[in-house]
């Protein structure tokens, strides 16, 4: 793209006042797993739009009804392709005060899904539809994907990715600060089991009570698995963190019966490059240590599956600071916040993790962060934040959508 006055040209066609009120519109329609229908009232609400700005969109069914929401905009030759993916549920909104009225107070929209991540979405949908209607053509194609069930089991993007369409670039919309995002954790479920042995209750000692050695374990480790992580270090996302997330064991009531099985679950952070075994025998070595100290103490660890991870673990995520995706959206940012936006590390889970390993190079740049609320009883946009973001995104698919298929 001719830079100077067509830049500017292009940029103005973003309207401060078309960028908010989608936003508002977005906030309004619950989309949380509690709400009837889960995403089906925005993903008609979003594919109607579309429809009406003249993209082209479709609904793809995922699951039960659920749909992704996929708009492209065709390329005209022969360049890089690039996606532009969104979730469109969001947490429910227990707690907050009108979730759904997308208040508006000073700068700033207030409701469920503001900042995680409607702020995006509506960026994203905004930038699709300047693009659209503006007179600089795209010679590789654009993709908006609004997918379903990442705040659950990221059901959506695992589809996406199985049966496309697929891209040679993405961006995830995730709340960065407005910084760009190339590397987050991955987290591997374990499940550990210790067996006892069932005795009736006023005899005790017939018995191993597995919920008492459980116990014994779970302090173990406690006090030593934190201090192992920790000596493993990533430069934008730190040591990886571990949490006992359940536990279930014994017999209902009147629990007369000594617990012959307790099981817990506890999750444990990767880092880029991590092997699941490595971490799996951190687990095992406690135990077996506890073992020798008392003999009673019987039980193993393994994975276990998930729905879309089988495998049992979200894989970590990482882009290198020098692929062409992390300079294309890092240059862009500069021309529209006048600053370098920097590098960092995402500190949660996302579906660039699904992305990335389906061979689709990948960053995670949006508005908002931590700080505006997500997930909380108070959550919000700045409104200043989502309008920058749509002319980055914009510009970047610019960018690379016009860039000749050459390695990169």
């Amino acid at each position: 793209m001719e830079k100077g006055k067509t830049e500017r040209r292009f940029l103005s066609n973003f309207k401060r006042g078309d960028v908010r009120r989608l936003l508002r519109e977005l906030i309004r329609i619950p989309s949380h797993r509690d709400f009837d229908g889960q995403e089906k009232k925005i993903g008609e609400f979003i594919a109607n739009w579309f429809e009406e700005k003249g993209v082209d969109v479709q609904l793809q069914e995922v699951k039960d009804g659920r749909s992704n929401v996929i708009a492209r905009i065709s390329g005209a030759g022969e360049a890089y392709s690039l996606m532009f993916n969104g979730h469109l549920d969001t947490v429910p909104a227990s707690g907050m005060m009108n979730p759904f009225g997308s208040e508006v107070k000073g700068n700033k929209v207030y409701g469920r899904g503001a900042c995680d991540m409607k702020g995006a979405l509506a960026a994203m949908m905004s930038a699709m539809q300047v693009i659209n209607e503006s007179s600089v053509p795209l010679k590789g194609k654009l993709v908006f994907a609004g997918v379903i069930d990442e705040e659950t089991s990221s059901l959506g993007t695992t589809h996406l990715i199985q049966n496309g369409p697929k891209t040679d670039f993405g961006i995830v919309g995730e709340p960065t600060n407005m910084k760009v995002a190339i590397a987050h954790k991955g987290a591997l479920t374990l499940q550990i089991t210790i067996n006892g042995r069932a005795a009736h209750c006023d005899t005790p000692w017939l018995g191993t009570n597995a919920i008492e050695k459980m116990s014994k374990v779970i302090q173990t480790i406690l006090g030593k698995a934190p201090r192992e992580l920790e000596r493993r270090k990533h430069k934008y996302i730190g040591s990886p963190k571990m949490h006992i997330g359940y536990i279930t064991g014994g017999h209902p009531l009147p629990c007369t019966i000594i617990p012959d099985e307790c099981k817990t679950i506890v999750l444990v952070g990767m880092l880029p490059g991590d092997k699941k075994e490595s971490i799996i025998s951190l687990f095992e070595g406690i135990i077996i240590k506890l073992q020798r100290e008392d003999k009673e103490v019987k039980g193993k660890v393994e994975v276990l599956p998930l729905e879309t991870m089988p495998e049992g673990y979200n894989l970590p995520f990482e882009t290198l600071e020098e692929a062409f995706i992390t300079k294309a959206i890092r240059n862009c940012a500069k021309i529209i916040l006048n600053s370098d936006p920097g590098i960092t590390g995402f500190p949660y889970w996302c579906d660039a993790s699904i992305l990335s390993y389906a061979g689709i190079q990948t960053v995670i740049f949006g508005p908002g962060n931590e700080i505006c609320g997500p997930h909380s009883d108070i959550e919000y946009i700045p409104t200043e934040d989502v309008i920058n973001a749509a002319k980055i995104y914009a510009l970047t698919a610019l960018k690379v959508c016009n860039h000749e298929r050459t390695q990169v």
